[in-house]
């Protein structure tokens, strides 16, 4: 009888203590959820679901190349970087698809968008280009339909500051 009980007890405390830990999992998930419902608007659905299903990832530096025969006109040359893993193209595009990434404050840009880093974003059959401006903090995103300019938050500022290393 005491056996009994005993068992009983120890498959209550079991049950118990798992239900607490399936419960703490579904409150971490719930945490990590990400809004994108700002940036799927301003891409537009189409935009977003390049960026969403991407499977190719390559960066280029841009670099300020002097027009021959001219002494203050520029043009801009590309110069293949890298093309990212797997592991850091999901992180980039996990942020690119983050609300939190961008600033939505309305503000007057009086700087020229002046970008030293280009991405091309590919999935299977449709590609966008992302430009980024990292001394005004700002990011293009641009295909046949234009170009989109959005400003930057901190954490995305930041993952293109540890990429360029």
């Amino acid at each position: 009888m005491i056996k009994n009980l005993l068992a009983t007890l120890c498959l209550i405390f079991l049950v118990s203590c798992n239900c607490q830990r399936t419960a703490d999992k579904g409150n971490s998930r719930a945490d990590k959820q990400i809004s994108s419902d700002k940036i799927k608007v301003f891409l537009r659905e189409k935009n977003f679901d390049i960026v969403t299903s991407a499977n190719l990832v390559v960066v280029f530096d841009i670099k300020k190349k002097l027009i021959e025969g001219t002494t203050d006109e520029y043009s801009n040359k590309l110069v293949l970087k890298d093309t990212l893993a797997n592991e850091k193209a999901n992180e980039l595009l996990a942020l690119l698809v983050d609300d939190s990434s961008y600033d939505w404050t309305e503000k007057e840009v009086k700087e020229d968008f002046n970008p030293g880093l280009q991405f091309l974003v590919r999935n299977d059959t449709e590609r966008i280009f992302l430009l980024v401006d990292k001394k005004n903090r700002r990011l293009g995103f641009i295909n046949l339909e234009g170009q989109k300019i959005v400003e930057l938050s901190k954490n995305l500022t930041d993952y293109f500051d540890q990429l360029q290393q």
